[in-house]
């Protein structure tokens, strides 16, 4: 039964994965990856056995982050604890957090950018998550003033409440810090935060109600020629490296897409 369900919801051309994501626009949230079928932080896989352990881990990461780094948001990392892990997400480090986005095509291009894992047997993922139900569910742990406030205010106060209490509640909520760095604004960028960092991100995304309703894997299994005419299609709706990773970083890593692009259409 699962394995038929899992086929009901992989596809294999550009055209069959568009058409499963185009009515879903509205009230969802996107997340490609090309990295295992679940959804779990990169803190997360760095203490999979000790998870008692996670909560000083990211304490440690986050001291040694704030005594070292030099750059003119030096004060908002020391002050604002989601918006220093999300400087470290944005630069690929060790934090509970997952990026997620409003696009569907910048989650499809975050899937697709890279080849697939050898182990993931030339899969990828596209996650969606419904942010109604996720709003609804977590107000429904802490109260609609609670939530409220942390989505009007984004303080350190709020942060503090909901995801370092004594004693952590499991759920996974959508956030973003107050300010947004470069990176999240470009991509329509989220942030999916869980609340309790002693399970998986995924036990604490089970832990809410009806989640299986309201959080949907498609499974991208395209051949190399569909991979490469895929990312075709989003470069000529602007979407790559070069544009959705700003300075010199996208602009470099955008020349592994260049090469791919041109070998498709000059080498066939």
């Amino acid at each position: 039964m699962t394995e038929k369900k899992e086929n009901d919801n992989k596809v294999k051309s550009w055209e069959e994965l568009i058409a499963k994501l185009k009515d879903k626009k509205n009230s969802w949230l996107f997340r490609g990856q090309n990295r295992g079928k679940d959804l779990k932080p990169k803190l997360e896989r760095l203490v999979e056995n000790d998870r008692d352990k996670m909560y000083v881990l990211e304490k440690e990461i986050l001291k040694e982050f704030r005594r070292k780094y030099r750059d003119i948001d030096s004060d908002l990392v020391e002050k604002d604890t989601l918006y220093a892990l999300s400087v470290i997400r944005h630069f690929e480090g060790p934090t509970r957090l997952l990026d997620a986005s409003y696009s569907m095509y910048v989650a499809i291009f975050n899937a697709l950018m890279d080849q697939p894992v050898k182990d993931n047997k030339n899969e990828v993922f596209i996650w969606l998550i419904n942010q109604d139900w996720c709003l609804e569910k977590v107000k429904k742990i802490f109260g609609d003033p609670v939530i409220n406030n942390r989505n009007e205010y984004r303080t350190e106060e709020s942060y503090q409440e909901m995801y370092m209490c004594d004693q952590p509640k499991k759920f996974v909520f959508i956030e973003n810090p107050y300010k947004v760095n470069e990176r999240l604004d470009v991509q329509q960028g989220v942030l999916l935060c869980p609340g309790d960092l002693t399970v998986s991100f995924m036990d604490n995304l089970k832990a809410m109600d009806n989640w299986k309703d309201y959080n949907k894997k498609i499974i991208i299994n395209f051949e190399e020629d569909e991979r490469k005419n895929s990312l075709m299609n989003l470069h000529r709706m602007n979407i790559n490296r070069k544009s959705l990773y700003p300075g010199k970083e996208g602009f470099i890593k955008d020349l592994n897409e260049y090469a791919l692009r041109w070998i498709y259409q000059n080498i066939k």
